[in-house]
Parts: structure tokens; C-alpha cells; sequence
């Protein structure tokens, strides 16, 4: 972002290549923005916006073709006015690519550094009910169970730190161990700490109604609970109020 910003700024004008509107196409700088735009248009450049912490617009380009045997000088014209420059501009900075503008390691932690894992197992499915204000969408949750495993670095070995079987009939959790002839599947648990470190963002979506700045759950958000879908195969779940803390932190 900081590389974007500053092979924008200041840039030194090397001439005035045309102060003519219907030379935009020409050169590259017709903004793609335009109500104008045509299907199929040519000339269409990329229009760069950088604004300040109040959304003041303190870049705002319509960058253009390369000049012809002038490397990183290109034909540019600030937004709102027809005016086409030749400036110096390495273009390879402005990439439009989304995964050149996030830090894609989404936890930016290392397998050792997982000492608990909580694992809760349930489903979830959106059902019509009916309401006093109509039809509405609700979820239904059916809860299973709640297990925390810990790792021991010295031992190498998870061991069971507390286990919750669901017993609908009650409809509360009752505590549970392992028979003689069961044990944790420590390979499983092994995969999925190297499975949290690997764990990229490949892309964003809008946040979905309900969910405030800081994405907690409003009232009228159906569950009250900040879920993850990847039907149909698993949800993963944050608790409510996460701490995520180094060695001794809970990741789950």
C-alpha cells in the first residue's frame, strides 16, 4: 500500500500529450467509472483514488497507456479534467489484483504456538417460521457435543481437558470421558493445527446484515452467533467474546 501511494505522489509532469477530451481513447485515459461507458470500449484506463483518514481524495487519476519507447512513463490526467500528462509511473505498484493489496495469512500463527483447541460439534439449518411481523427465517441449532484439548509440549501428546456430550432429553450438556478402549486421534489433531497455519483469504464479501463495525451480532441477527458456513460439510465457529493469545491463548 505504502509503494502504491508513494509512486503516486509527487510525480514530476514530463509534458502535456493532449488537452483535448476526444484524444481519452488514445491514449488510455478514459475513466472505466464513465455512466458513458460503452460495451466494449477501448481506451478504458485504471482510476486510482487514495483519500485521506477523513475520505478527503488526495490522489485521484485516471492512469493510461505506456508511452511508446519509454519505459515506466505513462500517459495519466487527474479525474476531472481532460488535460493528459506524460509522467515517470511504475504501473506494476497499481495492480488491481485483490490478492496484491491483503496480508493473506489470515491468523499469522505457527502450529507450536496452539497449546488448546476448543471443538464445538453441531449443525445448523435456516427454517421459515412464522412470526407476528410474518414470515421470517430463523436457525436451528443442534448442538452435540463441547470438547477442550490440550497439547503438552513436553509430552507431545493431547489429552482430553474437558468433555460435553448434548443430552436433548435435558436439554443441557452432561460431561463425558473416554472408554478404556478410546484415545485422541492425535494425527487428526496434529493436521488441524497445521491446517489453522495454512489458512489463506482468497477473497471478501459483504457483511451481512445485522453485524455491526466491530461484527458483533445485533439483536436481529438469527443466532447470535458469528458463524462461518462451508456447506455442507462443517461450520466453524468464533466464540463470542475471542481472546487470542500467544502459547497459552484458545484457538477454535
Amino acid at each position: 500500500m505504502a509503494e502504491a501511494a508513494t509512486s503516486l505522489m509527487d510525480r514530476k509532469i514530463l509534458s502535456i500529450a493532449s488537452e483535448n477530451a476526444g484524444d481519452h481513447e488514445e491514449y488510455g485515459v478514459i475513466d472505466p467509472q464513465s455512466p458513458k461507458l460503452e460495451v466494449g470500449q477501448k481506451g478504458v484506463g485504471t482510476h486510482v483514488t487514495i483519500s485521506d483518514i477523513h475520505k478527503e481524495p488526495l490522489v485521484d487519476l485516471i492512469v493510461g497507456k505506456e508511452v511508446k519507447d519509454s519505459p515506466n512513463q505513462r500517459y495519466v490526467r487527474e479525474a476531472n479534467r481532460d488535460v493528459v500528462y506524460v509522467v515517470d509511473l511504475n504501473s506494476e505498484r497499481l495492480s488491481t489484483n485483490f490478492e496484491d493489496w491483503i496480508e493473506k495469512d489470515l491468523l499469522k500463527l505457527s502450529p507450536w504456538e496452539i497449546q488448546k483447541i476448543q471443538i464445538n460439534d453441531y449443525s445448523a439449518e435456516l427454517q421459515p417460521v412464522m412470526t407476528e411481523q410474518g414470515l421470517a427465517v430463523q436457525v436451528a441449532w443442534d448442538p452435540r457435543s463441547e470438547m477442550t484439548l490440550g497439547y503438552d509440549d513436553k509430552a507431545a501428546k493431547w489429552t482430553p481437558l474437558e468433555l460435553k456430550k448434548f443430552d436433548k432429553t435435558k436439554g443441557d450438556y452432561a460431561a463425558f470421558k473416554l472408554a478404556d478402549d478410546e484415545e485422541l486421534n492425535a494425527k487428526k489433531l496434529d493436521e488441524l493445527k497445521t491446517s489453522l497455519d495454512d489458512l489463506k483469504i482468497v477473497d471478501v464479501v459483504k457483511k451481512p446484515a445485522g453485524l455491526s463495525a466491530d461484527l458483533k451480532a445485533g439483536v436481529r441477527f438469527p443466532g447470535q452467533r458469528r458463524c462461518a458456513a462451508r456447506p455442507p460439510v462443517a461450520w466453524i465457529c468464533r466464540d463470542p467474546e475471542p481472546q487470542r493469545r500467544r502459547r497459552s491463548g484458545d484457538y477454535f
